[in-house]
């Protein structure tokens, strides 16, 4: 056994590593907001990241009193009892949203590197008449099919008690699968493109390595998740053995858990703030009055995204050497010598 005191050994921890996830996703979103201009993919993630993290702290603070250790299922009330209808109800909703937000938060990365690996090989149409709207339906019928099994909880499913249940167990694989093999297919295919780009060395050593284990970590987490997901469909989960307890930290911590914190560390750098673009980097444009906001290290980090606006003409004007190195130049350290 492991202790009488299962619930609170497992769900306190994790609550309290769900909820530091949460704070330093916040945290970074407020940062970004004052920096970003539109919703880019990195405050995107961000967002998504926090509600994670946040649901899923609710999510444990209702297994406290609704899971039933010496069953292994959720705990059995009498029919009348509406309080426990809906705490029923909170407990599949916290559960399962989460678990849909992280397929979300994975097709976005998917995306995001698509449209890298699009840009450089010269077929955006693809990506703006075809992977876009595609990732965009995806979404929404995930979400769409979500609320129908919720609703089907509630009405002729609301005997069910196990915390996998066969459909939900079915649904959610498949978009796993489906999410890994879009990301494997699409990192190496960015992996593939940044050995092509003639920028420094070590930076795109960097840059392979993150995309590298991004991807390993993510299609890894994916892959095994959707595994779990079938194997404990319709079973009971007996939280004071030593196995199923063992078993129980390492799906929340190792499979959403880690995912998450990969994301919070590759798209952690702050983007550059916003500016006017100076008269000699207009001219590169096609002389268009644009005002850009960079990201550090080629937009790896920040994410797609950025914001234009009239520039100001009492700026002073430089050479467009000097304009390029202090756009491409991490935020304080131009000092404006070549």
């Amino acid at each position: 056994m492991a202790t009488s005191l299962g619930k609170p050994v497992l769900c306190l921890p994790l609550m309290a590593v769900f909820a530091s996830l949460a704070v330093i996703s916040f945290t970074q979103f407020g940062r970004l907001s004052r920096r970003a201009v539109g919703w880019t993919t990195q405050r995107i993630l961000h967002a998504l990241v926090f509600m994670v993290c946040t649901v899923r702290v609710v999510f444990f603070l209702v297994a406290l009193n609704e899971w039933d250790l010496t069953t292994g299922t959720l705990k059995n009330y009498s029919a009348g009892d509406g309080w426990h209808s809906f705490a029923r109800m909170i407990f599949y909703a916290s559960d399962e949203l989460p678990a849909l937000l992280l397929f979300t938060i994975y097709s976005a990365v998917v995306l995001f590197w698509a449209e890298l690996y699009l840009i450089a090989a010269d077929n955006m149409s693809l990506y703006e008449q075809f992977l876009y709207p595609l990732h965009s339906i995806c979404n929404l019928c995930a979400f769409l099919i979500l609320g129908m099994l919720l609703i089907m909880y509630a009405t002729e499913w609301k005997t069910e008690d196990y915390y996998i249940t066969t459909w939900y167990a079915m649904f959610l694989s498949s978009l796993y699968l489906v999410a890994a093999s879009g990301f494997w297919y699409i990192g190496r295919s960015a992996a593939t493109e940044l050995k092509q780009v003639p920028i420094e060395l070590q930076m795109r050593k960097k840059l392979l390595k993150e995309v590298g284990t991004i991807t390993l970590i993510s299609t890894t987490c994916m892959v095994f998740r959707a595994a779990v997901l079938i194997t404990v469909m319709n079973q009971p989960l007996y939280l004071d053995r030593v196995v199923p307890f063992s078993c129980a930290v390492a799906y929340f911590v190792l499979l959403e858990g880690l995912p998450l914190v990969v994301v919070l560390v590759f798209y952690r750098r702050m983007p550059l703030p916003s500016r006017e673009l100076l008269p000699e980097e207009g001219k590169l444009l096609g002389n268009q009055p644009f005002s850009y906001q960079g990201t550090v290290d080629m937009g790896m980090g920040g994410g797609p995204g950025g914001g234009w606006s009239v520039p100001d003409p009492s700026r002073s004007t430089l050479s467009v050497e000097e304009s390029i190195k202090r756009l491409s130049a991490p935020e304080g350290s131009w000092d404006g010598n070549l």
